[in-house]
């Protein structure tokens, strides 16, 4: 079997000593991303930056030369939907970092970069993929806590940091719903009290200082991690399937005018023309092409596209899919 190997630029030259060389990857077949897919190209970087790309660069003299045929060499490649650096053995408890225990729904405050281990067995192995940035999110609950951006190289936690806070995580599933007592208007009632709750903690914080203020749902921490969001200093990541579940979060995004993100969205499809006139990005995994809960039953292999299409075209297509099995196979 044929074997394609990714180099990814970042990291192949992390050490200080070979951001001091000048170097050349000869031969690879070049994914620029913003061009041409480039053959048997040639890639030079000079003090850890790239100088020159193309089918034909000149290569000074005394460089270092890496062989690249039979490779692809592309930009690091991003995952923004990640547990990395927080989990090592999913059943062991003293190895998972990304959740908080407890019956507490709400975990706004949670910061997942307290626990980022740079020394994961799951990062080098990760950028033999071709990943080099990921966003590193909490799950569990209503609200899950705060995610960070970090890049899979440095020895220290501070050193993979990219950006902390990067997002406010939570959900708008079954899962989500159980935590807020079972039903789906339970879980939007809890948010809704928490969103209220922090508006008017803000706009009355002396109070809160003088204890003179109504008793709140929240702690201070949890008032204060969700005025990130109220002020869209970082963007809402719920985790939603269902199209009701979509319609639902999308509400909730235009009440409290939140910027709001969907991960996800295996039946977003349904719901194209809503998440296209608010601007809402969707976050899809793309080896997620089949239903595993009753919440994920319209999800489509071709759902990425069927949302980006627009017109007649893109509604025929759709309900063709949507009355064969496809709509339940893929």
């Amino acid at each position: 079997m044929t074997q394609t190997y990714v180099v990814s630029l970042l990291l192949l030259f992390s050490s200080s000593l070979a951001l001091s060389q000048t170097t050349a990857i000869v031969g690879g077949r070049i994914h620029t991303v913003s061009g041409e897919v480039i053959e048997e190209g040639t890639l030079l970087l000079e003090d850890g930056r790239i100088r020159a790309v193309g089918a034909s660069v000149h290569i000074p003299s005394g460089a270092r030369r890496i062989e690249g045929a039979g490779k692809i060499v592309t930009p690091g490649l991003i995952d923004v939907g990640t547990s990395i650096g927080l989990l090592e053995v999913k059943s062991l408890a003293d190895t998972t970092d990304f959740s908080v225990g407890g019956e507490d729904a709400i975990r706004a405050a949670f910061r997942v970069s307290d626990g980022l281990n740079p020394h994961s067995i799951v990062i080098p192995i990760t950028r033999l993929g071709g990943v080099t940035t990921v966003a590193t999110m909490p799950s569990g609950g209503a609200l899950s806590g705060q995610g960070a951006i970090i890049d899979l190289d440095g020895t220290t936690a501070t050193d993979l940091i990219v950006r902390d806070p990067a997002a406010l995580y939570g959900a708008f599933n079954p899962g989500a719903a159980e935590s807020a007592g079972g039903a789906r208007g339970a879980l939007a009632l809890l948010l809704r009290e928490s969103l209220d709750d922090a508006r008017y903690y803000a706009m009355n914080k002396n109070a809160y200082d003088r204890a003179a203020l109504r008793s709140l749902s929240l702690s201070r921490l949890d008032l204060e991690a969700l005025q990130l969001v109220l002020d869209k200093s970082v963007s809402l990541v719920l985790h939603a399937s269902r199209a009701a579940d979509i319609e639902a979060a999308l509400r909730l995004a235009a009440e409290y005018e939140l910027d709001l993100t969907i991960m996800g969205g295996e039946e977003a499809w349904r719901r194209r023309e809503q998440l296209a006139a608010t601007g809402t990005a969707v976050i899809v995994k793309a080896y997620r092409n089949l239903p595993i809960q009753f919440d994920q039953l319209g999800s489509q292999r071709a759902k990425p596209a069927l949302r980006s299409r627009s017109g007649g075209a893109a509604r025929d297509e759709l309900a063709r899919r949507a009355s064969s099995s496809d709509a339940f196979s893929g």
